[in-house]
């Protein structure tokens, strides 16, 4: 897995190292917690905690390295996207499970980095269980535009067609999760 995500990563971040320590070596270098994303002197490294990483925390990690290349992590259309999100979620009764599963995640965070854990996190539970968004076309239909929204502010494009499906949507939160596994 590690591997893959290496691979997929350094094309967009060629410094990326990814590194995987036993819980003893990883509290020494990192402290407690299951992964780390570090950006330093220009390089980028990823900290695994083979002792206690679930199948998510490798995604997570990749995407905080995503999340951080293309923008600022206090960027205001962060915060703005992840409300929107985490208010869809939220609000959908397929998705309560979710939604509390990422609410209670980022429980204890400071409040100016909730999004970025938040996103993250969402992306980490999408590439492990891509079941985890329903069918339900209203549903669909919010996410898309959230997320052409905010690349319209972001990048000046809308990823999605009005004919975009489930598979659609999670294929690009998946090129940084799903897709590097």
């Amino acid at each position: 897995q590690a591997t893959n995500v290496m691979d997929a990563l350094r094309s967009l971040i060629p410094t990326l190292r990814i590194v995987i320590l036993s819980n003893d070596d990883y509290v020494k270098q990192v402290g407690i917690s299951r992964g780390h994303y570090q950006r330093k002197d220009g390089k980028v490294t990823i900290f695994i905690n083979e002792d206690t990483a679930n199948a998510t925390t490798l995604f997570h990690e990749a995407a905080h390295a995503i999340f951080e290349h293309f923008l600022d992590t206090n960027d205001k259309r962060l915060f703005i996207f992840h409300n929107t999100i985490s208010r869809i979620l939220s609000q959908d009764p397929s998705t309560e499970k979710l939604a509390k599963t990422l609410d209670d995640f980022v429980k204890g965070y400071e409040d100016g980095d909730i999004p970025r854990e938040y996103l993250a996190q969402l992306v980490g539970e999408l590439a492990t269980n891509k079941k985890l968004i329903s069918t339900n076309t209203s549903l669909i239909e919010k996410i898309r535009d959230s997320i052409n929204a905010f690349f319209m502010k972001l990048f000046g494009i809308e990823p999605f067609p009005n004919t975009a499906t489930i598979s659609d949507i999670i294929d690009l939160l998946n090129t940084i999760s799903m897709n590097l596994a």
